[in-house]
Order: C-alpha cells, then sequence, then structure tokens
C-alpha cells in the first residue's frame, strides 16, 4: 500500500544538530510517564480518592483504607486510579483514530508536535490546584486530557525516526541488501540512544521531586494537614508540565519540518479512521506485520500494567510512602537506562536479532510474574517485591527500545505517521485489559498482587506469537488486500 510521500528527503540530509533535537523530546518528555504518571499520581488519585470516600467516618472505619467507597460511585477508592486509566486509554484511542494522520500531510506533523505538547504541559502544571481531597475527580479528569496530548505528540515525534533514519548520511549511496542492513543499525542506534537520554532525563526530574519530597513531605508523627499531604506531590507535578514544555524548545529549534504532500480534499475529521482502516487492511494482508502487532497488544499491556500495579504494590503491601516511591522510581529508572546499555551490549556480544532480544525479555517478564502470582510478594514483602520488579525493570528501558526499532523496520515508505499512529493506538488499546483487571483484583480481594496471575499467560503468549515472526527484508511481500482499492476510491469521490 502506497502511502504519502511525506520522507522529507527535499529538505536535505539529517543533520546531527538535527538528530540531537530529536534525543533531547525524550529527554523532555519522559518525566511525564517516569514522575508523574509513575510514582506520584496513582498513589496521589489514591490519597484523594481515600481521603474523599474517609469524610464522615470514625477513625476506626477510616482504618479499614482497603473497602473504603466513593460515596455514589460504588467502587473502591484503592481502584480509582485504575479506573482513571481506563477511561484514559479509550479517550486516547479515540483521539488517536482521530487526529493521529494529520502527521503526514503538509507541515502539520511539526506543528502538531508543538502544540499538542504546549497544551499537555499546561494540563500538567494545573495538576499545582489539587492539594484537596475534594479535587480527586479535577486530578483524574487531568490524566486524561493530558493523557490525549502526550499519545498525539509521542505519535508525531516517533514517526520522526524512519524519516531522520531515510536521510541520514550512512545511508546515502547504499543499494540494496547493503541498505536494509545500514537502515536496521541506524534505527537501533536512534531509538537506542533516544531511549537512554530519555530515562536519563526522567531520572533528573525524580531526583528532583525526591529531595522536594524528602524535604517536605510530612514526616511520621506530625499531625499533618490535607495541605501538607497533597501540595508537595502536586508541586512535582506541576515541575513534571514546566520540564516538558521547556526542554522542547530544543526540539523544536532543530527539528526540521519534514513537509510531506498537500492536505487531501474531503472531510478532513474522517481522515485518522479512514487511514486506520487502511493500515489495518494493510496489516491484516501481511502476515508478519500481524504477527508482530498481536504479540504487542498482549506485552504491551503486561509491561503498563506492571507500571501501574508496581507503586500501588508499594504503598499498598510494603506501606511506603511517596518519598519511598519516587525513590524507587529513581531506582528503576536508572536500572531501565543501565539495562538498555547493558542489553545493547549483549546484543553485539551474541549477535543476535532485535527480536530475538525481545523474546528472551518476555521469557523472564512471564518468570517474574509467575514469582508474583504465587506468592513470593505476599510471603515475604520487601525482598519479594525487589527480586519481582528489579530484573523487570532493567529490561523495561531495552524492549521498548527494540519494539520501536523492530516496528519501524516493518513501515513501508511515506507511512510513518499512519503506522505510527496504529501502533501507538494498539499499545493504548491493549491497556484497556490491565486496569480492568487491578481494578476487579482490588474490588474482590482489597489487594493488587493477584494481577500477576493474569500477567504470566499474557507474557508467555506474546513471546510464542513473536517466534513466528520473519523480521528479515523483504520477508513479507504479499499482496494488498481488496479494501485499499474501496478507501481510495472514496477519497477520490470526497475529491
Amino acid at each position: 500500500m502506497e502511502g504519502p510521500d511525506s520522507d522529507g528527503k527535499h529538505e536535505g540530509q539529517t543533520t546531527e544538530r538535527e538528530i540531537f533535537g530529536w534525543y533531547m523530546y525524550d529527554w523532555a518528555n519522559s518525566p511525564y510517564f517516569q514522575v508523574y504518571l509513575g510514582p506520584i499520581l496513582l498513589i496521589l488519585l489514591k490519597w484523594l480518592a481515600e481521603g474523599y470516600a474517609a469524610q464522615g467516618l470514625t477513625e476506626g472505619q477510616k482504618e479499614d483504607s482497603h473497602h473504603l467507597t466513593i460515596p455514589g460511585i460504588g467502587i473502591t477508592a484503592g481502584s480509582y486510579p485504575a479506573i482513571v486509566q481506563l477511561i484514559t486509554t479509550c479517550v486516547q484511542v479515540v483521539c488517536l483514530l482521530t487526529f493521529s494522520a494529520f502527521g503526514d500531510f503538509g507541515g502539520r506533523r511539526k506543528q502538531l508536535l508543538v502544540a499538542l505538547t504546549m497544551a499537555g504541559s499546561a494540563l500538567v502544571c494545573l495538576n499545582i490546584f489539587c492539594y484537596s481531597s475534594s479535587m480527586w475527580w479535577v486530578a483524574g479528569l487531568l490524566r486524561v486530557s493530558s493523557g490525549s496530548c502526550f499519545s498525539l505528540a509521542t505519535v508525531y515525534y516517533n514517526s520522526y525516526l524512519p524519516v531522520l533514519v531515510a536521510s541520514h548520511k550512512d545511508l546515502q549511496g547504499l543499494e540494496g541488501e547493503a541498505l536494509e542492513i545500514e537502515t536496521t543499525m541506524v534505527t537501533d542506534k536512534l531509538s537506542g540512544h533516544g531511549m537512554m537520554i530519555g530515562y536519563a532525563g526522567g531520572l533528573t526530574m525524580l531526583i528532583i521531586s525526591g529531595v522536594i519530597l524528602q524535604v517536605f513531605e510530612c514526616k511520621d508523627g506530625q499531625d499533618c494537614s490535607e495541605f501538607n499531604t497533597f501540595f508537595w506531590p502536586c508541586l512535582c507535578v506541576f515541575l513534571v508540565g514546566v520540564w516538558w514544555a521547556a526542554f522542547s524548545q530544543i526540539t523544536f529549534r532543530r527539528l526540521k519540518t519534514r513537509v510531506g504532500p498537500p492536505f487531501p480534499k474531503g472531510n478532513v475529521m474522517c481522515l485518522g479512521w479512514r487511514q486506520s482502516a487502511q493500515t489495518l487492511c494493510y496489516m491484516c494482508s501481511r502476515r508478519q506485520t500481524l504477527l508482530f502487532m498481536c504479540s504487542f497488544f498482549l506485552y504491551s499491556d503486561g509491561i503498563n500494567t506492571i507500571c501501574t500495579a508496581a507503586p500501588l504494590i508499594m504503598e499498598d503491601e510494603l506501606k511506603l510512602g511517596m518519598k519511598a516511591s519516587v525513590i524507587n522510581a529513581g531506582l528503576g529508572a536508572v536500572a531501565a537506562l543501565l539495562g538498555v546499555f547493558m542489553f545493547m551490549r549483549l546484543q553485539a556480544c551474541l549477535g543476535w536479532s532485535g527480536k530475538a532480544m525481545i523474546i528472551s525479555q518476555l521469557f523472564l517478564y512471564s518468570f517474574m510474574s509467575g514469582l508474583g502470582g504465587g506468592g513470593l510478594i505476599t510471603a515475604w514483602p520487601t525482598w519479594g517485591f525487589y527480586v519481582i520488579m528489579a530484573p523487570s525493570l532493567i529490561m523495561m528501558g531495552a524492549i521498548q527500545s527494540y519494539t520501536r526499532s523492530l516496528f519501524a523496520s516493518l513501515i513501508p515508505k511515506g507511512m510513518e505517521s499512519a503506522m505510527f499512529a496504529f501502533f501507538a493506538i494498539t499499545d493504548k488499546g491493549s491497556n484497556v485489559i490491565g486496569p480492568c483487571v487491578i481494578a476487579l483484583v482490588h474490588n474482590w480481594t482489597g489487594k493488587y498482587t493477584g494481577v500477576f496471575l493474569y500477567l504470566m499467560p499474557a507474557f508467555l503468549l506474546a513471546a510464542i506469537i513473536l517466534c513466528f515472526l520473519d523480521a528479515e527484508p523483504n520477508s513479507d511481500e504479499g499482496l494488498l488486500c481488496e479494501g485499499e482499492d474501496t478507501v481510495s476510491e472514496t477519497d477520490k469521490e470526497d475529491d
């Protein structure tokens, strides 16, 4: 299937200045998920919901925090963070289907990246006002809206990767198999370096947040007001928004527009849905791409479910506060950063493909989930938690990098935004399962560790599916689905 010619080669060869600008967006936006979504937001949402649910209750009733129910809704306060994640996912999927394809046409790829970054960072900054338990619903609303901006911005950012690789100096003059091999190497290099820089940025923001909470967080034994309990985590979230907006300016100044063709005529709001249907039809006709997306659907949800459950388990099972959660997240960021470097070196020594690296990591994830589901954390809360989470975090950055580069190698020229949009839709769409499992497990058991019983078979099945993927160049030469012609005819009628 041919897409719009949006390779941007007429803007010249990819420069080191432009590559650095692309890297810096990883540095700018990583604190959003490493700080905001990781150690702070989930616990903050839980605390706000518990504070609101506990209003009017006796001290004895408040101590049974596992079964505090939000008035008028009927869900436990502990399941509220997962419910917010679920709603966010649904809204993100609709937004991705409606707007993601806009990045393939004209200069809108960069324009939308700028607009969504500034809107998303502003929404994150508004969390500074969520220092009262009565604002529990506002904090959830800001998560949903800022998450939609973040997801769309990430689509436009990721769509630059194959475009920058196509115009890279190392690919000039190469043809055939040599071009394919060098393209894969450059893609892996850029993706891996970007991921490492991103984790470094997230770690820096985690250190800043940890210092703030160490100095100002309410200590044990103190009579803490609601303001002192909630304001300092909200301040850390505010700084995440400032960080995202400030450092992304480097990206905006250095990244070229890399324009595509003129915007098509017709109903532009339906373009994303039509293009997504066309992309889905394309993937269904290409066995290798379909296998990858099926596997990714499973393990993407598994990884995101671990990220959602980990801080909640720390707060619930280990009885750790916000400061300890941030410190552990900082250690996790260091582990993930070192993991990217370690697995890149390991890959070079073993000569394994990116696909082989992903499969080996998925088997390890399944084993660790089996330990968690088998009661290791319940029996030995502290060290059992770290035995499971340490290797999981070490692999997290590396598997994200390998996934991004493997998928980029499957994208036909001119379909960068559409394919990465579908990639993001699959990522977000799969994440409906994890929050549902977490919410159900907590409502039924009052705990979170039961979620590992779902993760073990999910990772195992994802690894088995990926074993059947042939990622060699030109291995997916199939006929296009008949639906493509239908879509094309519809486009012509709109014109």
